[in-house]
């Protein structure tokens, strides 16, 4: 397959380096200007395109990596380009979006015009555009014969094609978010909190962080992440928790009583408290005042 990208940031070079460890034909790409074009084809060694429409030809796959507000616009774009060569002018080519919570429905004009339409999105978190495909899970939606070509690509990157229906993308993305935003969310208090003694905030983190790996390590090794719950919850632990909430910030607490609720659930789940514990931890949760 000849595949292009639309909007070579960082999930879109993440994709085109990959691609090229595949062993899979890179024709080229676009940005969103032409400086940041030409910066993303000389990281990838691969052609500069000025024009989406100038790409588009040259590929039997395309995937638009723009921001989700765009994808939208930049299919319309095409749309029109290309359907002055009448309706059947996209026909053997196949685009793909790689938002996690839209589904099909900005993609509908190119497939008006003939093209193959679907979703492609990476389970993973692109915080610089080295991330590798390999290992990582894809969600796929699109017609049988779309998921087809997404499997056969995501085979080719070595990683795991799984589909997720185009009403169910909005659920799935924020299972994303509570895996990887919340996360960061999380670390971030626990910092701002673990930072009043260490030297910097940077330490702060820097204390926490063997914490954090080895909680991450525990889901590794089992099945159902709430197995890996430690902590005064898991014990039932009660006036610990009372504890906390007695000296933490009034805005924290509220994240934190949040939080517990569904930790204590989760307890009462594995079978680690029984439902009296539950019940008394509940109501510390939801009455306890913060006294400072």
């Amino acid at each position: 397959m000849r595949i292009g990208i639309i909007g070579a940031g960082k999930v879109g070079q993440a994709l085109g380096k990959s691609l090229q460890a595949a062993g899979e034909t890179f024709v080229g790409l676009t940005a969103g200007s032409k400086a940041s074009t030409a910066a993303a084809a000389a990281v990838l060694k691969t052609e500069a395109f000025n024009t989406n429409a100038g790409l588009v030809p040259l590929c039997d796959v395309v995937f638009l990596t723009v921001p989700d507000r765009q994808i939208g616009t930049a299919a319309e774009s095409l749309a029109r380009y290309f359907a002055k060569y009448g309706n059947r002018a996209l026909e053997g080519k196949t685009f793909f979006h790689c938002s996690g919570s839209m589904g099909l429905e900005e993609l509908s004009p190119l497939a008006e015009i003939g093209a193959g339409i679907g979703s492609l999105h990476p389970l993973q978190s692109f915080a610089n555009p080295g991330v590798s495909f390999r290992g990582i899970y894809i969600a796929l939606d699109g017609t049988d014969e779309v998921r087809k070509t997404g499997m056969k690509l995501a085979r080719r990157l070595q990683a795991h094609a799984f589909s997720v229906p185009a009403e169910e993308r909005k659920a799935y993305h924020a299972a994303a978010c509570f895996a990887s935003n919340y996360v960061v969310t999380v670390m971030s208090v626990a910092q701002e909190l673990m930072a009043r003694w260490t030297p910097t905030p940077a330490d702060g983190l820097s204390a926490l962080l063997p914490l954090f790996c080895g909680t991450a390590n525990n889901l590794k090794n089992t099945q159902l992440a709430r197995e890996a719950l430690t902590g005064p919850i898991a014990r039932g632990d009660i006036n610990t928790i009372e504890a906390h909430l007695a000296v933490i910030p009034p805005e924290i607490a509220e994240l934190y009583k949040a939080l517990g609720e569904k930790t204590v659930l989760i307890a009462e789940l594995n079978g680690t408290i029984d439902s009296s514990q539950a019940k008394a931890m509940l109501e510390v949760l939801r009455k306890q005042k913060n006294t400072l």
